[in-house]
């Protein structure tokens, strides 16, 4: 019996390499397949904005490569906004999507204000821009334990185009709300959300799982659960990915 399919998507600013640590502990169980977004990792800039769904095209074109099908999508945070866009477009290829520190909301005007200001940062100054987004990510109290993991996001991100991080910033301010693509799915979905999450308050991700009816799980930690709660999310994994 051949084994379920999982996707893995990475956030902005990230790439691939952010898995490392999930998938030695899931691909006993699931056939595991990870790719970096347009302008992350070793993917090409392909255009000034890179929207969701043009994201979602590049994750359409990987899946049908690979011939791909009844997949396992789970996307951290921008990963997930990538896999609404997926869902919204290719629904007849996915089984289950799983949101990891995401939201199906629209970009607030605060937020869009905010990228702005990214976008002019990252044109002028890159790595201060990365620096400071990176270190955002983290809880305070997680900075030093692991300043050693915080220190590589940043060596890799740094190596990212500048063309490739405005166009993600661009994509992420124009998405729309995707609350009622996520509601009208049909297949399994999961929330899993950072009690503490510094992007993402706790409280817009209790309302969207219950709006929608989606399974939600809640970690101890912030916006990066891969790396401040690794234990705890791959075991609430592996439970999925045996269902």
């Amino acid at each position: 019996m051949a084994k379920p399919v999982v996707l893995f998507l990475h956030g902005f600013l990230e790439s691939s390499h952010i898995w490392q640590e999930i998938i030695p502990h899931v691909e006993q169980h699931v056939e595991v397949h990870t790719m970096d977004l347009p302008g992350h990792g070793d993917a090409p800039v392909l255009a000034e904005v890179h929207t969701m769904v043009l994201m979602a095209d590049v994750v359409f074109y990987y899946c049908t490569k690979h011939k791909l099908q009844h997949i396992t999508l789970i996307g951290h945070s921008m990963g997930g906004y990538v896999g609404l866009a997926f869902v919204e477009k290719y629904p007849q290829l996915l089984d289950h999507l799983i949101l990891l520190n995401s939201t199906t909301k629209a970009d607030s005007l605060t937020r869009k204000q905010n990228r702005d200001r990214g976008i002019r940062q990252v044109a002028k100054h890159k790595d201060v821009f990365i620096s400071m987004a990176i270190s955002n990510l983290f809880l305070p109290e997680n900075h030093k334990k692991f300043k050693e993991t915080i220190t590589q996001l940043k060596q890799r991100a740094k190596k990212f185009p500048s063309e490739g991080i405005i166009a993600a910033l661009q994509g992420m301010k124009v998405r729309p709300d995707r609350t009622d693509i996520l509601t009208n799915f049909t297949g399994k979905k999961t929330f899993i959300a950072g009690k503490d999450d510094p992007l993402i308050p706790v409280q817009e991700s209790r309302q969207i799982a219950k709006e929608t009816g989606t399974k939600y799980y809640e970690l101890p930690g912030g916006h990066m659960s891969y790396l401040e709660d690794t234990a705890q999310l791959r075991g609430i994994l592996v439970e999925l990915f045996k269902e």
